[in-house]
């Protein structure tokens, strides 16, 4: 698309400004909720019954040229980019540590996802060796549900390679809350 004054001239700062400020405001109303669908529903109608659009005054629209590559161009960079959006979001959730992994690399894998979903990072997170460490927030109230039940972690390693965890938790019915009990023993 090509945007010039009437008489083929190329527009000035000033007057390109005025027709970007104006297309804005009265084409898409600065995207303000609900003022936004307004004006388009009138720049709609108003372009539809042949009627001039009001930033268009001394300024006109052509098409540069027709080649049907640029279709194909177009068609590609948005597909590559859908690409790239997709590829970033599934690998922001990837482990670091991968395959054979030692205890230190599990802890490191479990801060990192705990952080990444927001899971409890801000009061306790595992150190190096799979224990518990409280993060020290001075004038920060914390309320836990359910007691702040964190399992403590049996890690199996051979030859510095984790082959198993294990962990149990077990609450009993406190009054005003409900009984539930997990148990998982896990191996890798």
């Amino acid at each position: 698309m090509r945007i010039t004054g009437c008489e083929g001239r190329q527009l000035t700062y000033s007057e390109a400004a005025s027709r970007t400020v104006s297309a804005l405001w009265y084409g898409m109303g600065f995207c303000i909720p609900i003022y936004n669908l307004v004006r388009l529903w009138k720049s709609y109608k108003d372009c539809s019954e042949g009627y001039p659009l009001r930033w268009e005054g001394e300024s006109t629209m052509s098409l540069k040229d027709e080649k049907a590559w640029r279709i194909g161009a177009v068609v590609c960079t948005y597909a590559f980019l859908f690409g790239v959006l997709v590829l970033t979001i599934m690998s922001s959730g990837l482990l670091k540590h991968r395959g054979e992994i030692s205890v230190a690399e599990f802890c490191d894998n479990y801060n990192r996802l705990a952080k990444y979903y927001d899971v409890g990072t801000d009061r306790y997170y595992l150190d190096e060796s799979g224990k518990w460490i409280e993060v020290k927030n001075y004038g920060e109230v914390v309320i836990e549900i359910g007691g702040g039940v964190r399992p403590e972690y049996i890690f199996t390693e051979q030859d510095g390679v984790m082959i198993g965890v294990e962990f149990a938790v077990e609450m009993t019915k406190i009054p005003g809350f409900f009984f539930y009990r997990i148990w998982d023993h896990s191996y890798l």
